[in-house]
């Protein structure tokens, strides 16, 4: 029902003056003969944009999750998104070092003039697979949101928005550890990228100013994170899906995010005020950072007992 629409972000400057600043240039890639260098160990997953394997890298030998993407589809996607001067997926990877998210280890061009990267492999399951499970107590879903805003921190911290945040972009590991992945749609934070434009994402988690075409910041990640946590304690989305899909956008636009105490009235208060000010319709009200959320989260006393 949902695919992924195309959009953009806010700057502190006038949006003719935004406009006029032009991205920095990327750097030339070298082409790499993937058949040579990988070798496929088995298929993940196949996206609308991406093809994703586990493979043994054959000059690093060291197993690695292995993203080629669609050459031809991505620069449609692009285009329309008026991503020019975007950097590749693998080369904002390659920039963003934490824990919590996931490790880029190579990048480049193929023979074929694919955009591919090679990252850690992760063996777990996403957010949305533990939301649907079930299993976790607060106090562990509280801890799984910690480390996810943290990686989110980094991101930001980084010099990206995200621009595609949603629980099945954050994997969790066997040893519960987070890792934020997909920097598909991410763009960097400055103002060429800040401008008015089409949406990017997908639209379930979309902040209100991106359904709206309005100039966007960080903070678009930062509703989309509050929607995920909202979904992850209630099993819900925030807003009433009732309706044709129109209807649900301008519903989206217009109203204000159920709160989160109304539906799991059982939630501690302090916890709910957190994800409610992620969660707020105009972005002045929102987190001005995930430090700051994370920073909150961790202030809570939520004893396992707390459960939903």
């Amino acid at each position: 029902m949902f695919g992924k629409l195309f959009g953009s972000k806010e700057s502190k400057k006038a949006p003719e003056l935004a406009g006029k600043v032009k991205p920095a240039p990327i750097p030339k890639m070298k082409r790499v003969n993937l058949a040579r260098r990988f070798t496929i160990l088995a298929e993940t997953s196949q996206g609308s944009m991406s093809h994703v394997s586990k493979a043994m890298d054959n000059e690093q030998q060291r197993s690695v999750c292995l993203k080629v993407q669609n050459s031809e589809k991505t620069a449609e996607a692009l285009s329309r998104a008026s991503r020019e001067g975007r950097p590749p997926e693998g080369l904002i990877g390659s920039k963003i070092r934490h824990k919590n998210v996931v490790l880029t280890f190579d990048y480049g061009l193929s023979t074929k003039k694919e955009h591919w990267l090679s990252m850690e492999f992760v063996e777990g399951v996403s957010l949305s697979e533990i939301r649907k499970i079930g299993a976790r107590d607060l106090s562990n879903k509280v801890g799984l949101l910690i480390q996810t805003a943290e990686g989110l921190e980094a991101v930001h911290q980084a010099g990206f928005i995200h621009h595609d945040f949603g629980p099945k972009n954050v994997l969790v590991n066997r040893e519960n550890v987070v890792k934020i992945i997909d920097f598909g749609l991410a763009v960097p934070d400055e103002p060429h990228f800040h401008r008015p434009g089409n949406r990017t994402g997908t639209l379930q988690y979309m902040a209100p100013e991106l359904i709206r075409r309005e100039a966007t910041d960080r903070r678009i990640d930062i509703f989309s994170f509050g929607v995920m946590a909202f979904e992850l304690f209630t099993n819900r989305l925030p807003y009433e899906m009732a309706g044709d899909q129109m209807a649900m956008i301008r519903a989206r636009m217009n109203a204000d995010p159920l709160r989160l105490a109304d539906v799991a009235p059982n939630l501690p208060d302090d916890l709910c005020a957190v994800v409610d000010r992620c969660l707020a319709r105009r972005k002045e009200d929102r987190y001005p950072s995930m430090a700051q959320v994370a920073n909150d989260l961790r202030a809570l006393e939520i004893a396992p007992k707390d459960e939903e």
